[in-house]
């Protein structure tokens, strides 16, 4: 009347188990990645100043090593008076002459 259970049957017993558990995982992260494509795809671009390459996580905070305004002035040089930059993962808009920020304040104004 004692049973002997074999390792065979623990192993067989505990294979259900593990489908049943990967099924429902690999449905959600399928399903998950699928939606973040097609919502990639639908958004719309902010109509955003031109900007140079980020790097994924530190944006451009690299550009800004010594000192910032100094390193500022010298994008604002390249690239001109009005440029994006990402800060960490935040967007951010530089304006660097009086006469564009002028501007930009004024019809802008109710952001501010």
């Amino acid at each position: 009347m004692n049973k002997v259970i074999s390792k065979s049957s623990t192993k067989d017993a505990n294979r259900p188990l593990q489908k049943s558990f990967l099924t429902p995982t690999m449905i959600r992260l399928v399903s998950t990645i699928l939606v973040r494509a097609i919502l990639a795809k639908t958004r719309t671009k902010a109509h955003l100043p031109p900007s140079l390459p980020a790097l994924p996580i530190i944006g451009h905070l690299q550009l800004l090593s010594g000192v910032a305004h100094q390193a500022l002035h010298k994008l604002s040089k390249r690239y001109g008076p009005l440029y994006h930059l990402y800060l960490g993962s935040v967007p951010c808009v530089v304006v660097s002459s009086p006469e564009m920020a002028n501007q930009f304040l004024k019809t802008h104004e109710t952001s501010f």
